[in-house]
Protein backbone atom coordinates (compact mmCIF):
# COMPACT_ATOMS: atom_id res chain seq x y z
CA UNK A 1 0.00 0.00 0.00
CA UNK A 2 1.27 3.45 -0.92
CA UNK A 3 1.93 5.68 2.05
CA UNK A 4 0.25 9.06 1.67
CA UNK A 5 1.19 11.91 3.98
CA UNK A 6 -0.75 15.14 4.19
CA UNK A 7 -0.15 18.10 6.49
CA UNK A 8 -2.00 18.17 9.79
CA UNK A 9 -3.58 21.48 8.79
CA UNK A 10 -5.89 19.61 6.43
CA UNK A 11 -9.26 18.84 8.06
CA UNK A 12 -9.73 15.17 8.98
CA UNK A 13 -12.46 14.53 6.40
CA UNK A 14 -10.59 16.30 3.61
CA UNK A 15 -7.43 14.48 4.59
CA UNK A 16 -9.22 11.12 4.55
CA UNK A 17 -10.67 11.87 1.11
CA UNK A 18 -7.31 12.83 -0.39
CA UNK A 19 -5.53 9.80 1.06
CA UNK A 20 -8.23 7.43 -0.21
CA UNK A 21 -8.34 9.13 -3.61
CA UNK A 22 -4.56 9.05 -4.05
CA UNK A 23 -4.42 5.34 -3.31
CA UNK A 24 -7.39 4.63 -5.59
CA UNK A 25 -5.99 6.68 -8.49
CA UNK A 26 -2.65 4.87 -8.25
CA UNK A 27 -4.35 1.49 -7.95
CA UNK A 28 -6.93 1.82 -10.76
CA UNK A 29 -5.87 4.80 -12.86
CA UNK A 30 -7.71 8.07 -13.28
CA UNK A 31 -10.41 6.82 -15.65
CA UNK A 32 -11.39 3.74 -13.61
CA UNK A 33 -11.40 5.45 -10.21
CA UNK A 34 -14.92 6.57 -9.29
CA UNK A 35 -15.97 9.26 -6.88
CA UNK A 36 -18.35 6.74 -5.32
CA UNK A 37 -15.45 4.44 -4.46
CA UNK A 38 -13.40 7.34 -3.13
CA UNK A 39 -16.26 8.27 -0.79
CA UNK A 40 -16.65 4.65 0.34
CA UNK A 41 -12.96 4.21 1.10
CA UNK A 42 -12.75 7.58 2.82
CA UNK A 43 -15.76 6.74 4.97
CA UNK A 44 -17.71 9.85 3.97
CA UNK A 45 -20.99 10.48 2.22
CA UNK A 46 -20.81 11.08 -1.51
CA UNK A 47 -22.30 14.54 -1.04
CA UNK A 48 -19.56 15.36 1.47
CA UNK A 49 -16.98 14.42 -1.13
CA UNK A 50 -18.56 16.75 -3.69
CA UNK A 51 -18.81 19.52 -1.09
CA UNK A 52 -15.02 19.42 -0.76
CA UNK A 53 -14.23 18.68 -4.41
CA UNK A 54 -16.78 19.45 -7.08
CA UNK A 55 -15.44 16.89 -9.55
CA UNK A 56 -12.93 14.08 -9.98
CA UNK A 57 -10.75 16.42 -11.99
CA UNK A 58 -10.72 18.96 -9.15
CA UNK A 59 -9.86 16.21 -6.67
CA UNK A 60 -6.94 14.96 -8.76
CA UNK A 61 -5.64 18.48 -9.28
CA UNK A 62 -5.82 19.12 -5.52
CA UNK A 63 -3.69 16.03 -4.89
CA UNK A 64 -1.00 17.21 -7.29
CA UNK A 65 -1.10 20.73 -5.83
CA UNK A 66 -0.71 19.24 -2.35
CA UNK A 67 2.50 17.51 -3.42
CA UNK A 68 3.83 20.82 -4.76
CA UNK A 69 2.70 22.64 -1.63
CA UNK A 70 4.78 20.20 0.41
CA UNK A 71 7.84 21.34 -1.50
CA UNK A 72 7.10 25.03 -1.92
CA UNK A 73 5.62 25.40 1.58
CA UNK A 74 8.83 24.07 3.09
CA UNK A 75 11.05 26.14 0.78
CA UNK A 76 9.32 29.47 0.21
CA UNK A 77 11.56 30.89 -2.50
CA UNK A 78 9.68 34.18 -2.67
CA UNK A 79 10.52 34.78 0.99
CA UNK A 80 14.20 33.94 0.45
CA UNK A 81 15.15 36.47 -2.23
CA UNK A 82 17.64 38.07 0.16
CA UNK A 83 19.30 34.75 1.04
CA UNK A 84 22.40 33.63 -0.94
CA UNK A 85 21.80 30.82 -3.42
CA UNK A 86 24.03 28.01 -2.13
CA UNK A 87 21.99 27.09 0.98
CA UNK A 88 18.64 27.88 -0.64
CA UNK A 89 19.24 25.80 -3.76
CA UNK A 90 20.79 23.03 -1.67
CA UNK A 91 17.71 22.75 0.53
CA UNK A 92 15.37 23.10 -2.43
CA UNK A 93 17.18 20.41 -4.44
CA UNK A 94 17.20 17.86 -1.64
CA UNK A 95 13.53 18.37 -0.85
CA UNK A 96 12.62 18.15 -4.52
CA UNK A 97 14.51 14.88 -4.94
CA UNK A 98 12.76 13.41 -1.90
CA UNK A 99 9.37 14.27 -3.36
CA UNK A 100 10.30 13.20 -6.87
CA UNK A 101 11.21 9.63 -5.91
CA UNK A 102 8.51 9.21 -3.25
CA UNK A 103 6.21 6.27 -4.08
CA UNK A 104 3.14 8.51 -4.10
CA UNK A 105 4.69 10.96 -6.56
CA UNK A 106 5.93 8.17 -8.82
CA UNK A 107 2.53 6.49 -8.76
CA UNK A 108 0.70 9.68 -9.68
CA UNK A 109 3.19 10.48 -12.42
CA UNK A 110 2.76 7.04 -13.94
CA UNK A 111 -1.02 7.24 -14.04
CA UNK A 112 -1.02 10.78 -15.40
CA UNK A 113 1.42 9.85 -18.15
CA UNK A 114 -0.70 6.81 -19.01
CA UNK A 115 -3.93 8.83 -19.24
CA UNK A 116 -2.59 12.09 -20.68
CA UNK A 117 -3.62 11.24 -24.24
CA UNK A 118 -7.20 10.61 -23.12
CA UNK A 119 -7.42 13.62 -20.82
CA UNK A 120 -5.17 16.29 -22.37
CA UNK A 121 -6.96 19.15 -20.62
CA UNK A 122 -6.45 17.48 -17.25
CA UNK A 123 -2.78 16.85 -17.98
CA UNK A 124 -2.26 20.49 -18.98
CA UNK A 125 -4.06 21.74 -15.86
CA UNK A 126 -2.00 19.51 -13.59
CA UNK A 127 1.21 20.59 -15.33
CA UNK A 128 0.40 24.27 -14.78
CA UNK A 129 -0.49 23.78 -11.12
CA UNK A 130 2.43 21.43 -10.44
CA UNK A 131 5.76 21.32 -12.32
CA UNK A 132 5.28 24.62 -14.14
CA UNK A 133 4.49 26.39 -10.89
CA UNK A 134 7.70 25.10 -9.28
CA UNK A 135 9.79 26.28 -12.23
CA UNK A 136 8.13 29.71 -12.16
CA UNK A 137 8.85 30.14 -8.44
CA UNK A 138 12.46 29.06 -8.96
CA UNK A 139 12.88 31.42 -11.91
CA UNK A 140 11.75 34.39 -9.81
CA UNK A 141 14.29 33.49 -7.15
CA UNK A 142 17.09 33.14 -9.70
CA UNK A 143 16.22 36.50 -11.23
CA UNK A 144 16.42 38.10 -7.79
CA UNK A 145 19.84 36.52 -7.26
CA UNK A 146 20.99 37.89 -10.60
CA UNK A 147 19.88 41.39 -9.64
CA UNK A 148 21.70 41.04 -6.32
CA UNK A 149 24.89 40.01 -8.12
CA UNK A 150 25.03 36.55 -6.53
CA UNK A 151 24.47 34.69 -9.80
CA UNK A 152 24.88 35.42 -13.51
CA UNK A 153 21.54 34.53 -15.09
CA UNK A 154 20.92 35.38 -18.74
CA UNK A 155 17.45 33.81 -18.84
CA UNK A 156 15.90 32.92 -15.49
CA UNK A 157 13.26 30.63 -16.96
CA UNK A 158 15.75 28.60 -18.98
CA UNK A 159 18.13 28.39 -16.02
CA UNK A 160 15.30 27.16 -13.78
CA UNK A 161 14.28 24.56 -16.36
CA UNK A 162 17.91 23.44 -16.70
CA UNK A 163 18.37 23.09 -12.95
CA UNK A 164 15.19 21.08 -12.55
CA UNK A 165 16.22 18.92 -15.50
CA UNK A 166 19.57 18.13 -13.89
CA UNK A 167 17.81 17.03 -10.72
CA UNK A 168 15.42 14.77 -12.60
CA UNK A 169 17.99 13.32 -14.97
CA UNK A 170 18.35 9.56 -15.15
CA UNK A 171 17.20 9.25 -11.53
CA UNK A 172 13.59 10.01 -12.35
CA UNK A 173 13.60 7.47 -15.19
CA UNK A 174 15.16 4.86 -12.90
CA UNK A 175 12.48 5.51 -10.26
CA UNK A 176 9.66 5.34 -12.82
CA UNK A 177 10.90 2.03 -14.22
CA UNK A 178 11.67 0.44 -10.84
CA UNK A 179 9.49 -2.08 -9.09
CA UNK A 180 8.58 -1.50 -5.46
CA UNK A 181 11.80 -3.04 -4.05
CA UNK A 182 13.92 -0.88 -6.35
CA UNK A 183 11.93 2.24 -5.50
CA UNK A 184 12.24 1.49 -1.79
CA UNK A 185 16.02 1.12 -2.22
CA UNK A 186 16.27 4.51 -3.93
CA UNK A 187 14.35 6.19 -1.12
CA UNK A 188 16.34 4.42 1.58
CA UNK A 189 19.73 5.54 0.25
CA UNK A 190 19.54 9.05 1.67
CA UNK A 191 23.32 9.51 1.63
CA UNK A 192 23.40 8.98 -2.13
CA UNK A 193 20.46 11.33 -2.65
CA UNK A 194 22.33 13.94 -0.61
CA UNK A 195 25.42 13.56 -2.82
CA UNK A 196 23.35 13.64 -5.99
CA UNK A 197 21.55 16.87 -5.06
CA UNK A 198 24.78 18.51 -3.86
CA UNK A 199 26.46 17.62 -7.17
CA UNK A 200 23.65 19.19 -9.20
CA UNK A 201 23.75 22.36 -7.09
CA UNK A 202 27.54 22.64 -7.34
CA UNK A 203 27.48 22.37 -11.14
CA UNK A 204 24.67 24.95 -11.40
CA UNK A 205 26.44 27.44 -9.13
CA UNK A 206 29.71 27.05 -11.03
CA UNK A 207 28.00 27.58 -14.37
CA UNK A 208 26.20 30.71 -13.13
CA UNK A 209 28.93 32.24 -10.97
CA UNK A 210 29.33 36.02 -11.36
CA UNK A 211 32.26 37.04 -13.50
Amino acid sequence: MVAVNLPETAGPKRQAIMIAATRLFIELGYAAASMEEVARRAGVAKQTLYNYFGSKRALFQAIVEQICDELMGAVDLDALHETPPAPVLGDFARRFLGLMVAPTSIGLFRLLAADAHRFPDLAETVFRSGPDRVVSDLARYLEAQHRAGHLRIADARISAESFMGSLRGNLEIKALFSGQPGLDAINADTAWLDRYSSHCVAIFLAAHAPR
